[in-house]
């Protein structure tokens, strides 16, 4: 938030160089309170370098599950801090002195809407379920993703879909959704999320067109929409490569490698196979040996191998999983293997390793399994069930 502020008006100038309007909240959609506490210079060196008004703001996500209070408080701070930090004794005075002022406007909720509209708090908002919200007029709901914190106090994203404030008649009921988003996922996943997470209801219960809801949802939320790929674009240019362990509808619910164009060595066709070989960031490995990946993408026949290849390399799709051209799928790291619907004997020829086996350390029946490479000569420990 401190970036918002220019440091000379609290080193160069003192409070009496401003005249203030008293703080007030204002509704901004779908969920934020803003406090704003506008300010403009009065006196002409002042004003030659601030023309235009200034204010102090902050904005708080009134249905989290962390207290209003508590989020401007933590704001406050941190713009005293800032404050601090340019040594002015009497803009923290001031500060400290409008902070009650803040709060005052923050708990007045009557002025955020004229009637027939009013704050609802999160409290009156019935739960619901998802197919219920589905089945209401988009127009009544809000859906949005906002941050917010767990039962730990950990911080953590949800998908909330709710009746909107901006909508009322009489007797209107308030519902409310939210869904924890999976840590795992990128931007561009969320909308195939969502989509995944509507089809895991009864088809009957599942709206007929999402097209409105995904309209609004972007509308909310643009950074989520698909990224687009023009014909022609530079390759490092095209959407990322998303692989799916499992079927092409399970975004959010199988593991997903996120292959970024750049970081793509090859990508090669032999037969019913496509194998592409990349690199993957992370935080915690520098080696850049380490963070080599071999995936091998097992096709029907060689023709959908080669209609893969160009939806590949094509940009125009990201998502890819089971049923998608492709029968099964191995990732290949330097220190484990990951598959899902390979024979054992078609794993063994594409990831074997001289003096190693491949044992596995997944419970047997999941269809995706993990294994990793032992030495040949040495006894399996407990954790590995069975080795190929």
């Amino acid at each position: 938030m401190e970036e918002d502020y220019n440091s000379d008006v609290f080193t160069k100038y003192q409070p009496e160089d401003f005249e203030f309007t008293a703080p007030r909240a204002v509704w901004e959609q779908p969920c934020w309170i803003r406090v704003c506490n506008g300010f403009r210079a009065v006196n002409e060196p002042a004003k030659s370098q601030f023309w235009l008004p200034l204010t102090f703001d902050f904005k708080v996500d009134a249905f989290a599950r962390k207290s209003a209070y508590e989020q401007l408080s933590e704001q406050f701070w941190r713009l005293y801090d800032h404050i601090r930090n340019s040594g002015s004794r009497m803009w923290l005075d001031f500060l400290c002195h409008r902070n009650d002022d803040f709060h005052r406007a923050l708990e007045d909720t009557s002025s955020l809407f004229k009637p027939p509209f009013g704050f609802v708090p999160r409290s009156d908002f019935e739960a619901a379920t998802l197919d219920i919200v589905l089945a209401q007029d988009p127009e009544t709901m809000a859906i949005y993703v906002a941050e917010d914190t767990n039962s730990y106090g950990g911080e953590i994203y949800v998908l909330r879909i709710h009746s909107s404030l901006w909508h009322h008649c009489p007797g209107h009921t308030y519902r409310w959704y939210q869904k924890t988003l999976p840590w795992t996922l990128h931007p561009e996943d969320v909308l195939p999320w969502f989509h995944s997470t509507i089809g895991k209801l009864p088809k009957k219960s599942q709206p007929r067109d999402l097209t409105v809801w995904d309209e609004k949802f972007i509308d909310a939320e643009p950074d989520f929409a698909r990224p687009n790929s023009p014909p022609g674009d530079a390759w490092s240019k095209r959407p990322k490569l998303v692989l799916i362990f499992g079927a092409a509808d399970q975004v959010g619910y199988a593991a997903l490698y996120h292959l970024e164009r750049e970081r793509i060595h090859s990508l090669i066709r032999s037969g019913s196979e496509v194998s592409i070989r990349a690199s993957m960031a992370s935080q915690y490995e520098k080696n850049p040996e380490k963070l080599l990946w071999t995936f091998h993408l097992l096709a029907p026949s060689p023709l959908h191998a080669q209609r893969l290849e160009g939806r590949l390399l094509s940009g125009e799709q990201i998502h890819f999983g089971i049923g998608d051209d492709i029968a099964g799928m191995i990732a290949r790291h330097q220190d484990r293997v990951d598959a899902i619907n390979v024979e054992p004997a078609i794993l063994k020829r594409l990831c074997r390793r001289e003096g190693k086996v491949l044992g596995l350390v997944s419970a047997p029946r999941m269809k995706h399994k993990s294994y990793i490479y032992w030495p040949a000569d040495e006894p399996l420990p407990g954790e590995i069930s069975s080795a190929i």
